[in-house]
């Protein structure tokens, strides 16, 4: 079982593994394995976008893959999804990054939630 978190409380039950985000080049080649319809500059759109984070990247990357949304609309709904989470989270400290997976999670959700996807 692998778990991904950043809370250190993990440690009283499992063995750490650090993982550090991509590189840009990881990142690119991730989204293309998993969506080979983007060109080299959509997906390095999307990376820069979501942090090189690997998880984020490869919920990004099946996404495009299943769905008809455009890298455009993609990023659109990204924006406009950590706007309202970071909205709704103010006074918290955890903006950023955390903010832009937030978003990530809070759309897989939701379009889950709604049915098939594809």
């Amino acid at each position: 079982m692998v778990i991904t978190s950043r809370n250190p409380g993990w440690h009283e039950l499992a063995t750490p593994v650090e993982v550090d985000v991509f590189d840009g080049g990881e990142s690119i080649a991730l989204l293309r394995r998993r969506a080979p319809q983007l060109t080299d500059d959509q997906a390095g759109w999307v990376a820069e976008e979501l942090g090189d984070l690997s998880l984020a990247l490869a919920q990004a990357g099946a996404h495009l893959a299943d769905t008809t949304t455009g890298v455009r609309d993609y990023l659109a709904l990204l924006t406009e999804r950590t706007t309202e989470s970071i909205r709704g989270r103010k006074g918290s400290g955890q903006l950023g990054t955390s903010a832009r997976v937030r978003s990530r999670w809070a759309r897989t959700v939701s379009r889950a939630a709604c049915g098939p996807i594809a």
